[in-house]
């Protein structure tokens, strides 16, 4: 699955970041968890980025009003031609935006007159509609949503994505920025080798020093002076140890705790935690447990 999906209109191929639409709307999900309405809420308002239905209604609006000031001005001037074109022109117009007022949900889309499409929308405007037409099934094509019934969820990856992205505005040190584990202050068998020197034990990974072990073995020689190599003298480079941890989040989810907008602070910490993990402590794992009137 990829975040960029490619659509054709006509012989033009128009690519769309479906991506950037889930972090468009992650404030929005994060807030009330609905993934439907945080769409129709980019939808209609539009990004800082891109334009937005009542953007296209505003700039038809506009048209409208100076085509009706240009036709009577025109009428003053008996230009009956260049009149009946604007005529035609503002008919046009108003009735795009009478479409599009009516509008309730991106489904509507599919409704909309396409030779008045032609007519009226400019070229950004009409790969804007045909990009929203199909906008559930594209998130669905990505992975990043899965319909339920009529209503739409966020997937893992689209989750760990908007985690992704609160984890860029937190500091991590430098040194958890590995593999995963966490350091213990103690020797283990299974992390990275270090410069110590230890005896081997049954158990441990054989990663012999030759040299070590054989000054250690001439100067356990015994009186005969027989040079003798056992698992005694055996000496292997000791390694460091890490631990997975387990994290239990606690998230008060009390009346009191929605009233003051704590939750979505605390739905923005489990998140980035999880993502945290995701990214780079594969090895821990993230429970949460919920309490009010009773925990879960």
């Amino acid at each position: 699955m990829t975040d960029i999906l490619t659509y054709h209109r006509g012989t033009a191929s128009i690519r769309i970041d479906v991506a950037s639409v889930i972090d468009e709307i992650a404030d929005r999900v994060l807030h009330d968890g609905n993934v439907d309405k945080a769409l129709q809420d980019v939808f209609r308002l539009g990004t800082d980025e891109d334009m937005g239905l009542l953007d296209i209604l505003d700039r038809l609006r506009e048209e409208a009003t100076d085509l009706r000031h240009e036709l009577s001005g025109d009428r003053q001037h008996d230009d009956g031609d260049q009149s009946l074109d604007k005529s035609r022109r503002l008919e046009d117009v108003s009735s795009m935006r009478e479409q599009l007022r009516q509008i309730e949900n991106i489904d509507d889309l599919y409704n909309l007159d396409p030779e008045l499409i032609d007519r009226t929308l400019s070229d950004e405007e009409r790969e804007w509609i045909e990009k929203w037409s199909d906008m559930r099934g594209q998130l669905i094509e990505s992975g990043l949503v899965i319909a339920q019934g009529t209503q739409l969820r966020l997937t893992v990856r689209a989750i760990r994505r908007i985690g992704s992205s609160l984890l860029r505005h937190m500091h991590i040190p430098p040194q958890q920025r590995g593999r995963g584990s966490h350091s213990i202050p103690f020797s283990g068998i299974s992390g990275t080798p270090g410069d110590n020197l230890i005896p081997w034990e049954w158990g441990r990974p054989f990663d012999l020093d030759v040299t070590a072990s054989l000054m250690f073995a001439i100067r356990s020689r015994d009186e005969s002076g027989t040079l003798r190599l056992s698992p005694e003298n055996f000496v292997v480079k000791d390694r460091e140890s890490g631990a997975a941890i387990a994290t239990v989040l606690m998230l008060d989810m009390s009346r009191s705790m929605f009233d003051s907008g704590a939750w979505d602070i605390a739905k923005r910490a489990s998140i980035a935690l999880d993502a945290l993990n995701a990214a780079t402590h594969k090895r821990d794992v993230l429970k949460i447990v919920g309490f009010s009137g009773s925990a879960r």
